[in-house]
């Protein structure tokens, strides 16, 4: 594995031929980086990720009004090219550009019902916590899912499913998105907003924490940026519910590989909203 790391990052630094600064990234075999005037976004070990990605992309610069936050990418075998992006390291820029980029999928969304089965990562995360706990607790959270839905109307759309802080750079012009891996076309858009507060409490006003931690932390800080985004007839408690799961899922492409992180967490996390 080290060997194969080493290689990876050699192949890197023989194609850019720069300086490289790298971004963070959530998984190993992805590496963005700023090479000189140039941003990459390598993918290794993982082709379907690279072509999922890149399909995504192509469908968001269809979108009128989102498409300007999405990089002018140049395709090469296994990585992206771009313009140079630049990091964002100030909370009160990073949401303002949050909130430019959420208005803009706004457009994209419908308030209306929707059901269990439409909800694929939510569907993922009650099968992972079926899979690490018991029966009983699998059933609990799947009625209170049910139930949620049922009385909520949440507005459904395009969804960029991994919008945090780390995803949000700038060029000279305005915000730019990166990460399309996670997207969705079709799911509750109150998660983006909210996966973006999660993040920015991890990122700015605590350490050390996961998410399964800061979700059950008072979001108070944030309700003017979570105003213009969550209507206040939605349960704040039950949108954490609901999402919690859907994170639950993204993180089910861990597990079984990973036994022990983020598992002990996530049942931390449950133990801790059972109560």
């Amino acid at each position: 594995m080290k060997i194969r790391i080493l290689f990876e990052k050699l192949y890197i630094k023989f194609i850019c031929k720069q300086k490289i600064n790298y971004l963070p990234s959530s998984l190993i075999e992805h590496y963005p980086l700023i090479a000189g005037n140039k941003f990459y976004k390598f993918a290794f070990r993982n082709e379907e990720f690279f072509y999922f990605e890149k399909s995504n992309i192509q469908y968001l610069k269809n979108l009128n009004g989102v498409a300007k936050y999405i990089p002018e990418y140049e395709y090469h075998f296994k990585y992206f090219k771009t313009d140079k992006l630049n990091l964002i390291k100030n909370k009160d820029e990073h949401l303002k550009y949050a909130e430019e980029i959420l208005t803009a999928f706004k457009k994209y969304g419908e308030y209306k019902y929707t059901k269990l089965e439409d909800l694929e990562f939510i569907n993922k995360g009650l099968l992972l916590i079926k899979a690490i706990t018991n029966e009983k607790t699998y059933q609990h959270y799947k009625n209170r899912v049910i139930d949620i839905l049922s009385k909520t109307k949440f507005r459904i759309g395009i969804c960029h499913g991994d919008f945090h802080p780390k995803n949000l750079l700038k060029n000279d012009k305005s915000p730019i998105l990166i990460d399309f891996d996670c997207v969705r076309k079709s799911s509750i858009q109150e998660f983006d907003c909210l996966y973006f507060v999660v993040q920015s409490m991890i990122d700015y006003d605590y350490e050390n924490i996961w998410w399964h931690k800061a979700i059950t932390y008072d979001i108070s800080g944030y309700h003017d940026f979570v105003s213009k985004f969550i209507d206040n007839s939605i349960n704040m408690e039950d949108l954490k519910l609901i999402f919690s799961i859907d994170r639950i899922g993204q993180d089910s492409k861990y597990y079984p590989k990973i036994q022990n992180n983020p598992i002990n967490d996530i049942i931390e996390y449950l133990e801790t909203a059972l109560a």
